[in-house]
């Protein structure tokens, strides 16, 4: 059998390109995979679509690093430290697209 196991640095650059849309596990501030997230920033890639249910701050830092132009989500926020500041000011300003599910 082939071998599978890859870094993040390879597991972005192959499977993550411009455009993609990407579901992203995690709920809240539990369980998200931050060193992809932050890969994913690191790579600069755009325009991607990020789909998740109750997310945090991995659509936050995402949005906020200008990787983003569609969010699939039910809700966004930082919880008990309020909004999700990087989202809000995109959704305010236009500058990505919502598709909320709730």
């Amino acid at each position: 059998m082939r071998e599978k196991l890859m870094d993040a640095r390879e597991a972005i650059a192959r499977f993550v390109r411009d455009g993609c849309s990407i579901a992203i596990s995690g709920v809240g501030r539990n369980a998200s995979p931050m060193a992809l997230v932050r890969e994913i920033i690191r790579q600069r890639r755009k325009d991607l679509t990020i789909i998740g249910p109750e997310k945090g701050m991995d659509f936050d830092i995402l949005i906020g690093a200008g990787c983003v132009k569609e969010v699939v989500f039910a809700f966004v926020t930082l919880e008990e430290f309020g909004f999700a500041r990087s989202f809000r000011r995109a959704v305010e300003s236009g500058t990505i697209r919502v598709t909320e599910h709730t």
